[in-house]
């Protein structure tokens, strides 16, 4: 989440501008907030950082919970493959942007890392999330990094890599127009401070600690307007709506979501500290089980093993893993030898259920 001691126009923040020019005000006047997802994705940061500063002897201090370590061994063989001989790796490498003639940063942020060579420049940066991140072709934060790369080590471009490993998901694009990215930028803070207008929207209300705690007057407004619909009716004439209609509240409820989970966090929270919060009390339920041992496991289950193995499933990130560090080597990138058990591998693979997902068409 966005810090107070943050640059009001730092780079993860640019898009969320550009959608709600009034964003910026809002979450000036209003102290640092967290999501428990927001926290998971700190730790795993927090966790590579480490990893790829450690010196002989060393070991990580962060600790971490259910599947962040493997996510964040991930990130740390993913950047430890990308780095090339003679570049240099910087780790939580701040950066800074100077419009000609100015003294003072159009912007700052940190970037996950970065490698500098004497010909290029490359930026890494970690997403951690459920959703794809926006393709660094069209990534505002992937070029204000690119911009800021580019001025202070004097290149003539700059390349952006997005990596998510919770999805699988890498991105990357190289940037050379660097006038038309600090024109694009600069007119989004030029719209911040001339016309702050709040316009609610998912993408725009996803981070912003307006929506996350509910004192944004236009997503309250917005918020009421839909709890009043729903009271006199409105779900049930959902199947009567023309299309237009429809989409047009599918699009408004979205940043809603926000307040619902910042109201049901504080009901939890009196809730589990005063016993109750009006009819309402904490429930624990189970979490289920993990089996930590596996091989001891099947010791004490006294199954065959075809019988055990028929109750067992793949981390396929981790035999990946073991596997390109078992025949990585000599010619032989992990990359090159997770592809390669991929390959011996398939004709045992089943493929999921696919599910079904709302996506936009592209004009």
């Amino acid at each position: 989440m966005q810090s107070n001691k943050h640059h009001p126009f730092s780079p993860s923040c640019l898009s969320r501008r550009e959608l709600c020019p009034g964003s910026w005000n809002i979450e000036n006047e209003l102290p640092d907030m967290t999501t428990p997802e927001a926290s998971s994705g700190t730790r795993i940061h927090e966790a590579v950082a480490y990893g790829l500063s450690l010196k002989d002897g060393q070991s990580v201090n962060v600790v971490l919970q259910n599947d962040e370590k493997e996510l964040a061994e991930k990130c740390l063989s993913f950047a430890q493959n990308y780095k090339a001989d003679g570049q240099e790796m910087l780790v939580e490498q701040p950066l800074a942007f100077y419009d000609e003639g100015s003294e003072e940063a159009l912007y700052t942020g940190t970037a996950d890392v970065v490698l500098v060579g004497r010909q290029s420049v490359t930026i890494i940066d970690w997403k951690t999330g459920f959703s794809p991140v926006v393709e660094a072709a069209n990534n505002l934060q992937g070029a204000a990094y690119a911009l800021a790369a580019m001025q202070q080590w004097s290149k003539a471009s700059a390349t952006v890599i997005f990596y998510n490993p919770r999805i699988g998901q890498e991105t990357a694009h190289t940037f050379e127009n660097w006038k038309g990215i600090r024109d694009e930028i600069k007119a989004i803070i030029d719209r911040c401070k001339n016309e702050p207008t709040l316009k609610p929207a998912e993408n725009a209300c996803r981070y912003c600690k307006g929506a996350l705690s509910g004192a944004c007057p236009a997503l309250q407004s917005q918020t009421l307007g839909l709890s009043v619909s729903a009271k006199a009716g409105l779900i049930e004439q959902l199947k009567d709506l023309p299309d237009d209609k429809l989409l047009e509240l599918y699009e408004s409820c979205k940043p809603a979501q926000k307040i619902i989970d910042a109201v049901e966090a504080n009901v939890k929270e009196r809730a589990e500290k005063n016993g109750s919060c009006g009819d309402y009390t904490i429930k624990l339920v189970t979490g289920g089980y993990e089996c930590k041992d596996i091989q001891q496991t099947f010791r004490v289950s006294g199954l065959s093993p075809d019988k055990f193995l028929d109750c067992c499933s793949v981390s396929f990130p981790k035999l990946k893993k073991q596997y390109a560090e078992v025949n990585a080597g000599e010619g032989v990138t992990k990359k090159d030898a997770e592809a390669l058990l991929m390959d011996k591998i398939a004709p045992y693979l089943t493929a999921k259920p696919e599910r079904k997902t709302l996506t936009r068409i592209k004009k």
